[in-house]
């Protein structure tokens, strides 16, 4: 059973978009997580929606080649902030590689807490979804 703090971000997302999260635990890490991408990526899509369409909309009333210039730039905007993603993800795996070879050193450190994620990625893989428990901080240990 996957535990979550109340006072971790994702959980407190979450409660942001329940409708009554303190009488409504989420139970479940697959509904859970789908509900976190959803609030997550559906914002960042209708605002990259809209700021193309407010773009579009420009250069039909005015046929001024500025608001085309803009939407391009924030087109490229986002294009460069996925190839930027891309190049800290190629950095973080060197840094994580870096850690490992000093980590055969070092002793070993406390656990983290289970990622979200992983854990997901881990019961998708099982293709069970196991129940998750919310916990307080004081709990937690």
């Amino acid at each position: 059973m996957l535990k979550v703090k109340k006072t971790s971000w994702h959980y407190r997302l979450w409660a942001l978009t329940h409708e009554h999260p303190e009488t409504v635990k989420p139970t479940n890490l697959c509904r859970y997580f789908w509900r976190l991408f959803f609030t997550i990526t559906i914002p960042i899509v209708l605002a990259v929606l809209a700021l193309v369409g407010i773009g579009a909309l420009f250069v039909l009333i005015y046929n001024n080649p500025i608001p085309f210039l803009i939407v391009v730039a924030v087109i490229a905007a986002a294009i460069g902030g996925i190839f930027f993603i891309a190049w800290q993800e190629r950095r973080s795996k060197r840094i994580r590689a870096e850690k490992r070879e000093r980590a055969r050193f070092e002793p070993d450190p406390e656990p983290k807490d289970p990622s979200v994620f992983r854990e997901f990625i881990k019961a998708k893989k099982q293709k069970v979804c196991p129940l998750i428990e919310v916990v307080d901080d004081a709990k937690v240990g």
